[in-house]
């Protein structure tokens, strides 16, 4: 029996390899092709602070707001989250308030498509914590 469990747990690791491998050309191939047809990017102006860092930008669904995480310093650290809002979709960004401020950083923030919930990651030291924090209306900060 002991046999046929290590035989398995072989088999399961060389099938991970093969997965994992197709995983990367996949991603590979995926990227050319993705790549192929984008115009040269730009700088967003009207967020990119000079001195602070920008992180890990994600658009609302409705194409109205980018939430980002802002560091201080030249190193980057003491992230927090920001919200950038726009009047139409792909318009210039008029106004941008901090959403989000907890712990040493965080980051990593993915906001639901009626824009009432965000969950993000939390570095406390040498800790990471998903978090997730809501709100009532979307008028709210």
């Amino acid at each position: 029996m002991a046999g046929g469990i290590a035989h398995s747990k072989a088999k399961m690791r060389f099938q991970g390899k093969v997965e994992v491998r197709l995983l990367i050309v996949q991603m590979l191939f995926c990227r050319s092709i993705a790549w192929a047809g984008w115009a040269e990017p730009v700088p967003l102006e009207e967020i990119n602070v000079e001195n602070l860092r920008e992180w890990t930008p994600f658009p609302s669904y409705d194409g109205l707001s980018l939430y980002f995480a802002q560091g201080r310093g030249t190193s980057g650290r003491h992230l927090r989250i920001y919200q950038a809002d726009r009047d139409e979709p792909f318009g210039p960004f008029t106004s941008i308030i901090e959403v989000l401020r907890a712990g040493d950083d965080v980051y990593g923030q993915w906001v639901s498509p009626d824009n009432l919930r965000i969950y993000y990651t939390l570095e406390e030291g040498s800790d990471f914590v998903l978090r997730m924090s809501g709100r009532a209306f979307v008028s709210d900060p």
